[in-house]
């Protein structure tokens, strides 16, 4: 595991640290002094005099004042400098290091293509508004055109721009690859995990950070015909989830969640804030509609409130038009079908089996649909015309009819927790990247397995992918929980 997935578990192992306080020596002290005294009243049955001072004396010591006060003082001193030192782990790397890792990170690139142009990469790809009447097509035979090892563990799905991959890693670097060859053209550092997408935007690349114990984070915009930093929005919470850019009667705004800071609309070309709503927990991406902003928030691990709410927010503004309440967390993007907007539901950092998709009117935001799931939808829902697709932990993928809602079918993997999302591919398919075995291509309409590929011996081994497949003109491009970053076709 990687990233904040493997924070959430490192956490719990370390709960144990706070039990080892020096105090622990009174309890023992009192229990070694029960038991001696249990001991002496069971030996006088039996004509035996025991001798207990030692226990007696040491709970005596350890009961005067001072050394109460001692103990106390220690032991705030462990707990505040166990939290303390975890606070300083969570902030990002100092701007001035950045800065001077990226400018040698420059000079150590492959120099990139000449003329090499950066397309606008923002689209929304979990929207298919008019896909033309089709026949599904027949999938060619699939290979492995070229296989990437990055240092460390991805977590987002890759970005495409021109002939560039755009991909970030639990190293802190977001590097980009040459979609023909595979080979790396250059890194840009940002020094804590990349775990959201990149984006690109008027030559721009906006790398975001953190994982669950971070905070501070920054987004970070990088020039991509020189490599420089043009420079880094802060925040108060953490930015791994993606940026969305949308624009509104002439204003693009590019909105960043924050963790427990909330979401921000920053211009995208100073980097200044617009506007910002403290919401609760936001990790999940934003959407936009007409003039409308969404987003979804959720309950963070060792949070005590229960607070999950959807949210319709100002574009210009940030003015709050309605906010409902989630039967439980929202952690990624909502999507939009017909008039109504719909958000996946389900709790990560504590017990649940269930799942729910919740749609409401955009501009009321009155409950239109209400589709339970067996697990957890951790997936991005995807909207196809008037079909809904998704995808939840338990590797399990469903589509339903849109007005009615009625299921259409429901196809579940091997594998165990998946949390990866659904593709289309543009020809009539579904793409599902499954946690053990490989690449599903589905049928649309009926579920039906079209397609698999997994990896040759040769390619090295199938590994879990936590994002999606990203379709490009000709090619597949996935990257897995390994660093693993391949082209298929």
């Amino acid at each position: 595991m990687f990233g904040w997935m493997e924070v959430s578990e490192v956490s719990e192992k370390l709960e144990v640290v706070k039990a080892v306080v020096p105090t622990l020596v009174l309890p023992l002290a009192a229990v070694s002094l029960i038991l001696n005294a249990l001991a002496t009243f069971i030996a006088r049955f039996f004509g035996v005099e025991l001798k207990w001072e030692g226990p007696k004396r040491l709970i005596e010591v350890l009961l005067k004042p001072k050394v109460i006060l001692f103990a106390t003082l220690f032991n705030l001193f462990i707990i505040f400098g166990y939290y303390g030192v975890q606070y300083c782990r969570g902030f990002p790397v100092p701007l001035w290091y950045i800065e001077l890792t990226n400018q040698r990170a420059v000079q150590e690139s492959v120099n990139p293509i000449p003329n090499r142009n950066y397309p606008d990469s923002v689209r929304v790809s979990n929207q298919i508004e008019h896909s033309p009447l089709y026949q599904a097509q027949k999938v060619n035979p699939l290979k492995q055109a070229w296989k990437t090892k990055l240092p460390r563990g991805v977590f987002g799905a890759v970005t495409l721009s021109g002939a560039s991959v755009f991909v970030g890693s639990d190293d802190g670097n977001t590097y980009e690859i040459d979609q023909d060859s595979g080979q790396i053209l250059r890194r840009f550092y940002s020094g804590t995990p990349v775990t959201p997408s990149p984006l690109v935007w008027k030559s721009r690349l906006f790398v975001g950070e953190g994982e669950h114990t971070s905070h501070h984070s920054r987004i970070y915009s990088f020039d991509l015909k020189t490599g420089q930093l043009l420079g880094a929005f802060q925040t108060k919470g953490h930015t791994e989830g993606t940026p969305f850019l949308a624009e509104y009667e002439g204003v693009t705004s590019l909105f960043v969640s924050a963790g427990s800071d909330g979401l921000y609309a920053v211009d995208p070309l100073t980097l200044q804030e617009r506007w910002h709503r403290k919401l609760g927990h936001v990790d999940s991406e934003a959407r936009v509609s007409e003039s409308l902003v969404f987003i979804g928030t959720g309950v963070e691990r060792g949070y005590w409130q229960k607070s999950h709410r959807a949210f319709a927010l100002d574009f210009l503004t940030g003015k709050e038009q309605w906010n409902v309440n989630l039967t439980e967390s929202n952690w990624m993007p909502p999507v939009f079908v017909g008039n109504e907007v719909c958000f996946g539901t389900g709790e990560i950092y504590s017990k649940s089996h269930v799942g729910q998709l919740s749609c409401f009117n955009q501009v009321t935001g009155k409950l239109a649909h209400n589709i339970a799931s067996s697990a957890p939808i951790f997936g991005i829902p995807l909207q196809l015309e008037n079909t809904v697709v998704i995808s939840n932990l338990d590797s399990e993928v469903c589509a339903y009819k849109w007005p009615s809602a009625d299921k259409i079918w429901c196809r579940k993997f091997q594998g165990g927790k998946s949390y990866a999302s659904v593709t289309y591919d543009g020809k009539g398919n579904i793409l599902y990247p499954t946690a053990q075995e490989g690449i599903f291509v589905l049928d649309r309409d009926t579920g039906k397995t079209l397609k698999f590929w997994a990896p040759q011996t040769t390619e090295g081994p199938w590994v879990k992918s936590y994002s999606k497949v990203v379709v490009g003109p000709d090619a597949w491009f996935i990257a897995d929980s390994t660093g693993n970053v391949r082209k298929i076709f």
